[in-house]
């Protein structure tokens, strides 16, 4: 496969291991590239991904941008939902493709792009968040990706209203999430998911309680994650992430 005209490109510096990735358009004219120097289409365009480059800057393997790509490069204002967790609450809420989704809570946009992912071509997710600054950090984040087109922002406060109805999830990342369970239960369609992502036990019992009259199947998760150092003669446990948030998921059972 080779890079066409128009394709969004990562620039990975070269070696087995992580490396810091560059995002970049593969375009008629040469534009420059912060920490890799000029790039010009020659560079680029009828090049075998997977092969390297010699640019100005560095030597850049020319890779097919992968979600975590994508993620590396995002403005980060608030703190995010981590792709450990992201998974797993698009598991919990089931969402395919065409999926509609509502969001609440957009801040940098990192779980709005996994969201956008996993609704695919034929799905909508509907963003709200009560910040207008928080919309734009996202817009120029996603704007970087394919899934732009898939986002509608709305700037609102979900406690007070939804404009969506019918849809098949609702995943809120919100200091208080209560208070926007009324709303998103007339939201959602029978069945559908309400998941919640919360930093402490504080914010759960709270959460529960609004959650129990409304919702069925109510199960509260923490997901851990332990990446490992593998080399020759010395493997063991690299980072250890104990604790990022609950994950708390119930499903509607009524009109």
């Amino acid at each position: 496969m080779r890079v066409k005209e128009g394709d969004l490109v990562a620039l990975v510096g070269e070696g087995r291991r992580r490396r810091r990735v560059h995002l970049v358009k593969a375009l008629p004219k040469s534009q420059y590239v912060k920490g890799v120097g000029r790039v010009s289409s020659e560079d680029l365009v009828g090049k075998s991904y997977g092969s390297s480059v010699k640019l100005p800057g560095k030597s850049c393997l020319i890779m097919a941008p992968s979600l975590e790509d994508m993620l590396s490069t995002f403005k980060r204002k608030t703190q995010i939902i981590t792709p450990k967790d992201s998974w797993f609450i698009l598991f919990l809420a089931g969402i395919v493709d065409g999926s509609r989704v509502v969001e609440i809570g957009t801040g940098s946009g990192a779980m709005t792009l996994a969201l956008a992912n996993g609704v695919g071509k034929e799905g909508r997710v509907y963003s709200y968040d009560r910040q207008e600054k928080n919309i734009e950090i996202a817009k120029e984040n996603l704007s970087k990706t394919p899934f732009m087109g898939g986002v509608e922002f709305r700037i609102g406060d979900c406690s007070e209203s939804i404009e969506e109805r019918g849809v098949d999830a609702i995943v809120a990342d919100i200091p208080e999430p209560w208070t926007v369970v009324e709303t998103s239960l007339k939201a959602l369609k029978a069945c559908g998911s309400f998941v919640s992502y919360v930093p402490t036990f504080n914010q759960l019992g709270p959460l529960v309680k609004a959650m129990e009259n409304e919702f069925a199947l109510i199960d509260t998760y923490e997901v851990l994650e332990r990446r490992m150092s593998i080399k020759e003669g010395a493997i063991r446990p690299k980072d250890f992430f104990p604790h990022t948030g609950y994950i708390t998921r119930g499903r509607k059972v009524s009109e």
